[in-house]
């Protein structure tokens, strides 16, 4: 009988694994297919075609992220815990090539991987701009816009590939096959993003490894969140600089 029922165990929790990745491969092909959506169903939210279309697919992003969330929360009520401030006083985990010693709680940790990584990004963005564009303008107009769509696309991804992630698997795989499992599925997603390609994928897989550690360790998504609203607060206002030199917003 004990045999018996371990290995109902084992198969269920077999079954929740494959099905915490299907939701979180679902919502990621549905984000990066969103083009074909929002031809469909496209709302007219702004007068300018760019900030339109960035408008639809924030919108169309947080729909498939709370969905997903949903389904997450229904499978796993505790989760709950996640969407929250988490504790930003617990030692980090020491993890040398993040340069983590394990002496310092996460508000001081999370400072200075937040310095750091926008240091990367901003490097990044800049050479990217530079290569595309021979003149950069900003226009301080575009500031309320970078703002709301770096806030719900930080959003809407922290709940797909962070809660969705470890509030779904925590109570079933180890804390290193969840870190690792972030890291891919967040880096993959980002084939098409701001830097693209093979960096782009690199860059993003370290990014969503360390934003789950965060949130695995700290009990809650916030410091991945702000940390990821920073980065997408950089990679916006690169985006928009080169719609402005492209005039085409």
């Amino acid at each position: 009988f004990a045999i018996a029922f371990c290995s109902f165990v084992g198969k269920i929790a077999n079954m929740q694994i494959v099905f915490v990745l299907a939701i979180v491969i679902t919502a990621s092909f549905l984000l990066l297919t969103s083009g074909f959506f929002l031809n469909q169903i496209s709302f007219y939210l702004h007068t300018n075609k760019a900030i339109n279309a960035m408008a639809n697919y924030q919108l169309f992003a947080l729909l498939v992220s709370g969905v997903a969330s949903l389904i997450i929360f229904y499978l796993n009520p505790g989760s709950k815990v996640l969407l929250s401030m988490g504790n930003l006083k617990i030692a980090a985990v020491k993890e040398k090539w993040l340069g983590i010693n394990g002496n310092a709680n996460w508000f001081i940790n999370g400072a200075q991987l937040l310095l750091f990584i926008s240091l990367v990004t901003s490097i990044f963005i800049f050479i990217t701009v530079r290569n595309q564009t021979s003149s950069i303008s900003f226009n301080w107009s575009f500031v309320p816009y970078i703002l709301l769509f770096a806030f719900s696309n930080a959003v809407a991804e922290e709940l797909i590939y962070r809660y969705c992630i470890v509030g779904g698997l925590n109570l079933y795989c180890s804390k290193s096959f969840i870190l690792i499992t972030s890291a891919i599925l967040f880096g993959l997603s980002h084939f098409f993003g701001m830097p693209n390609g093979i960096i782009g994928v690199l860059i993003s897989a370290v990014l969503g490894y360390i934003l789950c550690k965060a949130t695995m360790e700290t009990k809650g998504i916030f410091t991945a969140w702000f940390i990821h609203f920073v980065q997408d607060v950089i990679i916006f206002t690169g985006i928009f600089i080169l719609h402005a030199s492209n005039k085409s917003v």
